[in-house]
């Protein structure tokens, strides 16, 4: 089926970039802006404004969230997207990606003498995150 960015976000009820990314992606270019899209792709495409999850799921997200968990360790872990997750959290996670038991480990663990990168190593923080929140604490 040959089809626009602009039609298949009609057809799948999502953003024109969404659809333009899967046109890309799985589409075969047939003309400016258009593409031959594959029926079956069309068919497996879930439609609407994101997945409805069972309550087993979401009771996984809270519990998981209530642990410090940061919301993309979640959505990797239940293997659903962040905004999903989000749509589902019940706010206990903050906006930081790291949590701030990472950053106390990585504040005592400057005051005890361990470099920026030993820090790194041993939390998963990246180095440069590692940095600034080390920082913090001098200034």
């Amino acid at each position: 089926m040959v089809l626009s960015a602009k039609k298949l976000a009609g057809i799948i009820g999502r953003s024109e970039a969404t659809a333009r990314y899967h046109l890309i992606r799985y589409g075969k270019k047939v003309g400016r802006g258009r593409y031959d899209y594959p029926d079956e792709m069309l068919k497996e495409m879930p439609r609407g404004s994101g997945a409805k999850l069972s309550e087993a799921e979401i009771e996984k997200i809270h519990k998981l969230e209530a642990k410090g968990m940061m919301r993309w360790q979640i959505a990797a872990i239940i293997g659903r997207t962040q905004a999903t997750v989000a749509k589902y959290a019940v706010g206990v996670a903050k906006n930081r990606r790291v949590p701030d038991e990472m950053i106390q480990k990585a504040r005592e663990m400057r005051a005890d003498g361990c470099s920026y990168r030993e820090i790194a190593e041993e939390t998963g923080i990246a180095y440069n995150t590692v940095r600034k929140y080390a920082r913090e604490e001098k200034q």
